[in-house]
């Protein structure tokens, strides 16, 4: 919003040059985005905020201002003043309630409504003065009254409206609600169809104007106009907001009206109007103000705590202070007990409503810069990442350093999609009350049922698939609750035997979605991990190839195949093998404390063993018969080999493992390397079990 300087040198003698009041509006009260000459005179663009448009929007108001920084510059109560403008002029004897009458029906958006008459005007242009004052805040001038108008709303902030007095039907103003259909011809040329809500000014027969937006083409006043009614009225805000969005009309005084104005300026604008035109066209201004409505409002004190106030400014801000800074800014301040005031804003100044707004205002014209700088206090520490983010990111780069690739999926499914991979009997569902869609009808249960929708549609046109997902997942206890739990849960769907490259073994998918869940636990520090193998049929899963994933006696997740069942009507697939797991569970257990174990310097002999067990019997629990069976010094043991065909029996299947022998104390003998060795095989024996 512009501002003249020249103006506000008139109103205010004491302020500086345009650069340093700029930089004195800039630190103390709004901002000043550009200073620029223009002619004889200087422009200030000041971004006056909404809050700020009551009081701050005129050049009266940017006065004040000024003032009251100024005064708080001074050493010593010398109060910097605003020379007002003068308004007087000589009343004649014709009262301007014969000429005119007001009201205000109800459910119109007005509060008050204040009309001046003023006759015998000679409407011409203006004196050069005006103009040039018009254009440096870029308005064009267009005649003597309308021109009036315009200066009057910038230098008080009150948007005023002249009407052509003999062009009002039946000598009334009434402020009402727009009736259904009516139209009206405006000032711009075009004509507007009046929704019902939008509240007009209208005469006798019909809308004049839009209420605090737009005069009508119909009362505007011409050369020949010889008597003129002069509007000053208080609009409600939202109602204007709303009329000027439906009709897409903005203007000066609707941005005004918009923002919020009081009666405090109404009338004496509208004085200072009739003043002007007075002077400049020979009228007389009948005596008297036409009102209606009331140009009372509700105030009340706000109370200022000097103690709060340092609180909030850091710096001490006592009661004397206080006084000074809001006197300065035309508050009513009222002495009270312990540094306390009881404080009655000035009309206009509808944003100082709560102690804080006062706080601002102290702060803001003693200057935010007068504080010494001062370092923080306080106990500084670096922000530490919660368990449960900081082992989900461990999961990712595990998952992602075994060649899987992470996926998001939407946290809902829907009954169909859990029906087409087997898991409609999932325990607990819990229905959405507002699904978006009838795919997205419940909370998922399981990461697993949309991950394998996504690899199927992948393996169309991969040889094979490794995604994961962490996320949300559902298991309601009981009505209400959403039993949300943290997991991980991974697909890996290979070609199977049947594909033309015949490149993978058989059950591939499940060997190595069990390796990628063993070098997960290892790197979580889980040194106590094993896999149960499943016994019975247990929902979607293959038996004889799921195994629970345990730590100890905590029961962490699953890791298998999907069952031909599972898979029926998903042949595109191959072989798929799954793993789900509870982060929550996984976070409990893991650690990042590991064990260090001295690398011996002495060398290892490695011995192999394969074993024929039954098919039920599972590598890890061979893995522990040997480990109990052998010496200190058996330091590892890897399965390299697993068969199950024909060329072993059936229900049988052989395991060939590779032992690896080690001391950290001296170099082993063959002698006692065998030793331990046929100890290991006897113990495998004694299960009835074959050695190949």
């Amino acid at each position: 919003m512009k501002f003249s300087y020249n103006w506000l040198k008139e109103l205010v003698q004491e302020i500086p040059g345009p650069a340093e009041t700029a930089g004195l509006l800039t630190r103390h009260a709004l901002e000043v985005e550009e200073t620029e000459r223009n002619g004889d005179d200087w422009y200030l663009d000041i971004d006056v905020l909404p809050n700020r448009m009551a009081d701050a929007s005129s050049h009266i108001g940017i006065a004040q201002e000024l003032a009251a920084i100024l005064t708080m510059q001074h050493l010593e109560w010398n109060p910097v003043q605003v020379a007002l403008p003068d308004s007087k002029f000589d009343a004649s004897s014709k009262a301007a309630n014969k000429t005119i009458s007001v009201s205000i029906e109800e459910g119109a958006a007005c509060s008050f409504y204040a009309a001046r008459v003023v006759h015998d005007v000679s409407v011409g242009e203006s004196p050069e003065w005006l103009k040039a004052r018009l254009r440096v805040l870029g308005l064009e001038p267009i005649n003597v009254i309308v021109d009036v108008a315009n200066y009057v709303m910038l230098e008080w902030g009150q948007p005023l409206h002249a009407f052509d007095a003999e062009k009002l039907s039946g000598g009334e103003i009434i402020v009402r609600q727009a009736k259904k259909g009516e139209e009206m011809p405006a000032l711009d040329g075009e004509t507007y169809v009046l929704p019902p809500d939008v509240t007009v000014i209208a005469d006798a027969e019909q809308p004049v104007a839009i209420a605090g937006i737009k005069g009508g083409a119909g009362s505007g006043v011409t050369e020949k106009t010889t008597s003129i009614v002069l509007e000053s009225a208080v609009f409600d805000a939202q109602s204007i907001y709303r009329a000027s969005r439906v009709l897409g009309i903005r203007t000066d005084a609707s941005r005004r009206f918009e923002a919020g104005r009081t009666a405090a300026d109404t009338v004496a604008a509208l004085d200072r109007a009739a003043s002007l035109i007075s002077e400049l066209t020979g009228g007389a201004v009948a005596e008297g103000v036409v009102t209606a409505g009331s140009d009372l409002m509700d105030r009340a004190a706000v109370p200022y705590d000097a103690m709060a106030a340092e609180r909030l400014l850091g710096v001490a801000a006592p009661a004397d202070l206080a006084t000074r800074a809001l006197t300065a800014l035309g508050c009513d301040v009222e002495q009270q007990a312990d540094d306390r005031l009881a404080v009655m804003p000035p009309m206009r100044r509808t944003d100082l409503t709560i102690q804080e707004d006062l706080v601002e205002e102290v702060g803001r014209l003693i200057g935010y810069d007068v504080r010494d700088e001062q370092p923080p206090q306080g106990l500084m520490t670096p922000a530490s990442l919660p368990d449960a983010y900081r082992w989900a990111d461990a999961v990712r780069d595990v998952l992602a350093s075994e060649g899987m690739q992470e996926v998001m999926r939407y946290s809902f499914v829907s009954e169909a999609l859990m029906q087409r991979w087997g898991m409609e009997n999932h325990p607990a569902m819990a229905e959405m009350a507002n699904p978006q869609s009838a795919d997205y009808t419940h909370l998922r249960p399981s990461l697993l049922p949309n991950l394998l929708e996504m690899a199927e549609a992948e393996r169309k046109g991969r040889q094979a698939v490794r995604i994961f997902e962490l996320g949300s997942a559902f298991m309601p206890k009981a009505p209400g609750e959403s039993g949300e739990y943290a997991a991980v849960a991974g697909v890996l769907a290979h070609a199977n035997l049947s594909s033309p490259d015949r490149t993978l073994g058989e059950h591939a998918a499940y060997f190595e979605a069990k390796g990628v869940v063993e070098a997960l636990l290892e790197s979580l520090g889980i040194t106590d991990s094993r896999f149960v193998p499943m016994r019975e049929t247990y929902g979607f899963w293959a038996l004889g190839r799921t195994a629970q994933v345990m730590s100890g006696e905590v029961f962490l997740g699953m890791v298998g195949e999907l069952s031909a069942a599972a898979l029926q009507g998903h042949e595109g697939m191959g072989e798929v093998a799954v793993f789900e797991l509870h982060m929550g569970r996984l976070a409990d257990v893991a650690t990042e404390e590991h064990a260090y174990r001295e690398p011996s310097k002495y060398p290892e002999v490695l011995r192999d063993v394969a074993v024929l067990v039954p098919l039920d019997t599972t590598a890890d629990e061979v893995n522990r018969l040997m480990v109990e069976a052998g010496p200190d010094w058996l330091r590892d043991i890897d399965l390299f080999d697993y068969y199950e065909g024909d060329q072993v029996p059936d229900g049988m299947k052989s395991l060939a493992f590779r032992l690896a022998y080690q001391s950290l104390e001296r170099t082993l003998t063959d002698a006692e390397v065998n030793e331990a060795q046929e100890k290991i095989e006897t113990e495998l024996r004694n299960q009835g079990w074959e050695i190949r």
